[in-house]
């Protein structure tokens, strides 16, 4: 256990005594703190926004909300206080500040681009003063990198699929209209996050130096070329390389072993 959390378990201890009491005291109604142990969870950075959401298991009516922000991924520990020994149930997302919360789950605005998102659900006991629990992050969205080689590069470039959001609880994915006009990095590459997909409608849209736009059938690409089947626990990053000349596409697939393959449009 870190100092950090001994710290913490200990500054709780102290500010439970007060409600401690005697031994035969009932003690229903004390606080009971829930740590949420996110050291190594996942691969965001410092800096990334996290909302947290608990309910009693039994009931559903929520506990509370906490917004925080970690500033040092590989020791940040965040509790939320239950006052229930019952099992209590909850999400949290990390990232996805680009989503806003809806009645239906968190969606993306249009025109907005797709913030990087984690995501875990639980359910836990806090039998005592406090409890910990280890945190297994989902990834809930593909990171691309897009190349154009052959030529010079294109006038525009916009990306457009069906889904823009999701439920935290379940993680199922939203519905709507998803459309980020791109542009380039000092390097010139192209960056871009996918939601989980509802449907199989993903575009991409190049319009050329001649001023006309042509369409390509990303989904197809990637699924028939990266085995993509947007059903992963943890979505991959993906690599495209497109040849305008040649007329291909490079696609390149990490966390899965990397593997040059080419799609003909």
């Amino acid at each position: 256990m870190s100092s950090k959390l001994r710290a913490l378990l200990l500054l709780s201890v102290l500010s439970l005594a007060s409600c401690r009491g005697w031994v035969l005291e009932d003690r229903t109604g004390c606080p009971r703190l829930l740590y949420f142990d996110i050291q190594n969870a996942g691969s965001f950075e410092a800096g990334t926004k996290v909302r947290v959401h608990a309910f009693p298991h039994q009931t559903g009516e929520p506990v509370r909300e906490v917004s925080t922000t970690v500033r040092d991924i590989q020791s940040h520990i965040f509790g939320v206080e239950v006052r229930s020994a019952q099992p209590v149930e909850g999400y949290a997302l990390l990232g996805g500040e680009s989503l806003v919360q809806g009645a239906d789950g968190y969606r993306l605005p249009a025109g907005k681009s797709y913030a990087p998102l984690f995501r875990f659900a639980y359910l836990t006991s806090v039998p005592e003063e406090y409890g910990v629990l280890p945190v297994e992050l989902l990834k809930e969205y593909a990171g691309v990198r897009l190349q154009f080689v052959g030529e010079r590069g294109p006038l525009a470039v916009t990306v457009r699929a069906n889904t823009c959001g999701l439920r935290p609880d379940t993680g199922e994915p939203l519905q709507g209209p998803f459309e980020c006009r791109l542009s380039t990095d000092d390097d010139g590459f192209y960056h871009f996050n996918l939601p989980r997909l509802t449907d199989n409608r993903l575009t991409l849209e190049i319009t050329g130096q001649n001023g006309l736009p042509e369409t390509l059938d990303l989904f197809r690409i990637l699924q028939e070329d990266g085995g993509i089947t947007w059903k992963e626990r943890n979505l991959p990053d993906v690599g495209l390389v497109i040849d305008s000349v040649a007329r291909t596409v490079e696609v390149r697939v990490s966390p899965w072993e990397w593997e040059d393959l080419s799609y003909e449009y």
